[in-house]
């Protein structure tokens, strides 16, 4: 799969491929939507697959000349009166350096390769996708230490564009210190970086902290570091200033740091050696 519309379809084959369509029913939709808020699910993603199946009936019936009840609309009310289905609230959270290192620690003991994935994502903000299938060593640019990602996609939209991302700070060093076992520099599959890094935040007793977070906190520190908007759009993939800014969150430390910088009197200039003297003479 190569992006999330591929993901909600792979979800829904598996939870709902085995039935026949006649079984679709309200009831049977509010069953599913328990089990997938039950795995975890949110009332967002909820809404999402749900959309997607209904665009994928909607298709069918039209492709096979079929009258097919809208099944989908009819269990609308009844799932948001039970809030399995909902709007996206805007998420703000990302990794204490902490909690990120303690997470690392404990995939790193059991798979070093996924640790290193995980270490890129986190200075560079790469898609989960984009790390895993489109990171390829015959895309990496040693001069410029940047990696074409074909396809990026739009968040909302069909359209994709190749782009030069770079991989800044260390995780350059990191991609280069990879075996170079395939054509992709990390070649492990989405679905188990992702298992490894719930596993660890569970174990580690880490709440509400998903690796789609590590985006949030690679735009956030570029942010802190003095990149503007037009650079961190450059490095995350971002189409509009509105995306890019659902994706930063400054801390409360940055913040008085950056106050107290800003605040601090200058300190008094020690006047040159010669100078000294001479106002001594």
């Amino acid at each position: 799969p190569a992006s999330n519309g591929s993901y909600m379809l792979e979800h829904l084959r598996e939870d709902l491929g085995h039935e026949p369509v006649t079984a679709l029913t309200p009831a049977r939709l509010v069953q599913w939507a328990s089990v997938r808020k039950a795995e975890g699910a949110g009332p967002w993603t909820v809404n999402q697959e749900l959309s997607a199946l209904g665009t994928m009936l909607r298709h069918v019936a039209s492709f096979l000349n079929l009258q097919l009840p809208d099944v989908t609309g009819q269990a609308r009310p009844l799932l948001t009166h039970l809030k399995l289905i909902g709007a996206g609230n805007r998420r703000t959270r990302r990794p204490t350096d902490d909690e990120l290192q303690a997470v690392l620690a404990w995939v790193q003991a059991r798979d070093p390769i996924t640790a290193d994935a995980m270490r890129v994502a986190a200075i560079t903000g790469l898609r989960r996708s984009e790390l895993v299938l489109k990171l390829r060593w015959d895309e990496l640019d040693p001069k410029a230490r940047a990696v074409m990602i074909r396809q990026r996609k739009h968040p909302r939209r069909q359209e994709t564009r190749d782009e030069w991302v770079p991989l800044l700070g260390d995780s350059w060093a990191i991609v280069q210190r990879q075996p170079r076992a395939g054509e992709r520099v990390f070649p492990i599959s989405p679905e188990k970086i992702t298992d490894l890094f719930t596993a660890a935040t569970r174990a580690l007793g880490i709440p509400d902290l998903r690796l789609h977070d590590l985006r949030h906190l690679a735009s956030s520190r570029l942010q802190e570091l003095g990149f503007d908007e037009t650079e961190r759009m450059a490095i995350t993939g971002h189409r509009s200033a509105a995306m890019n800014a659902r994706y930063t969150h400054p801390t409360a430390e940055h913040l008085h740091a950056k106050f107290e910088a800003a605040t601090k009197p200058p300190s008094r200039r020690r006047r040159p050696k010669a100078a000294h003297d001479a106002a001594q003479g």
